[in-house]
């Protein structure tokens, strides 16, 4: 018997799993306010894995891509856009007239659609909520996202720091051949 896989369990690595998009969405980004594409995701296939000789229950964990779609570089803003272009043009859509102010209606064709994806851990450290001095400092360096400032959580017994691993799509491949998520790519 599988045990539920959680964010305190490392997601293993490899380039067998198959994902379902769930949902896209076309908006400004919280942090730079640049338009990007998010594509959120959830693992169809395999069901389970094992990490250290555990059987873990992955199906249904989510994942979150975020594709950038402009920024204040030309350069950037042209890679960004054929990476976009590229992993469209994998999935099957029609490139040939992106609208780059309103991507929203060409890219929800995407949703509910099978891919075949690479998925790893996003290590996160966690950290202690900071206190009104970390603040303050972080402002005075500029930062807007306090996030990361708070000291780091540690485990009592062993002393290690706590860290949470979030799992990632590092590369989508194409469409799954079994669009009915029945079929597995392996």
């Amino acid at each position: 018997m599988s045990q539920k896989w959680n964010a305190s369990i490392m997601f293993p690595t490899d380039s067998n799993y198959v994902n379902r998009i769930t949902e896209v969405l076309f908006g400004p980004s919280n942090r730079s306010g640049n338009p990007m594409v998010t594509v959120n995701m959830e693992v169809v296939s395999p069901d389970e894995v094992e990490v250290g000789g555990t059987l873990y229950n992955i199906a249904g964990v989510t994942t979150k891509n975020y594709l950038t779609t402009q920024t204040d570089d030309e350069e950037k803003t042209a890679n960004a856009r054929k990476r976009l272009t590229d992993l469209l043009t994998i999935l099957g859509l029609d490139t040939s007239a992106l609208n780059w102010d309103n991507l929203g209606p060409q890219v929800q064709e995407l949703k509910g659609k099978l891919v075949l994806t690479m998925m790893s851990s996003q290590p996160d450290t966690r950290r202690k909520t900071p206190t009104a001095a970390q603040i303050e400092a972080a402002k005075k360096q500029g930062l807007k996202d306090f996030s990361q400032i708070g000291d780091v959580m540690k485990n009592p017994v062993t002393g290690k720091p706590l860290i949470n691993y979030w799992p990632k799509v590092n590369e989508i491949f194409g469409l799954a051949p079994d669009q009915t998520g029945g079929g597995k790519p392996y």
